[in-house]
């Protein structure tokens, strides 16, 4: 404590230049080269290789490939009350190298939607809850055919 310390590094080191630069980073890391499938579950269970997404849901699709914490108005990590219910809508996101599950929860009171990501990728954190801005939100709970 109190004695400067060095350190040396074997990789490069990103730091923001600015205080919102950490706004930028990806929620969850998607290549559109690597997607395999997406299985969205609600109501109904719609399947779409990437090529059908691309023309069937491309702003789903769109919103997947640019989730950073832009999207995201509030972080937790603790299980909101009203979690108890079964999601609104799943989302199946399979990539050539990882799964991830994506629960959306919709509180029908305030109309705020909150997402909760299950990965087997070793650097996600599968105990966060997000609450999604509107705009996000919205491309991720649309009608799809």
């Amino acid at each position: 404590v109190g004695k400067s310390q060095s350190v040396l590094l074997d990789r490069l080191v990103t730091l923001p230049v600015e205080k919102t630069d950490w706004l930028q980073q990806p929620l969850i890391e998607v290549n559109a080269e690597t997607i395999e499938a997406i299985d969205v579950s609600d109501t109904n269970v719609v399947n779409f290789d990437k090529e059908q997404a691309e023309k069937n849901a491309p702003e789903l699709l769109n919103a997947l490939l640019n989730m950073t914490y832009l999207n995201v108005l509030e972080r937790k990590n603790v299980l909101l009350n009203w979690f108890t219910r079964e999601p609104a809508r799943s989302i199946r996101l399979l990539t050539i190298d990882n799964e991830y599950e994506l629960l959306l929860f919709e509180n029908t009171e305030s109309g705020q939607v909150w997402l909760m990501v299950n990965s087997d990728n070793r650097n996600w954190q599968n105990d966060w809850t997000f609450e999604l801005t509107e705009f996000t939100a919205k491309r991720l709970m649309m009608e799809l055919e």
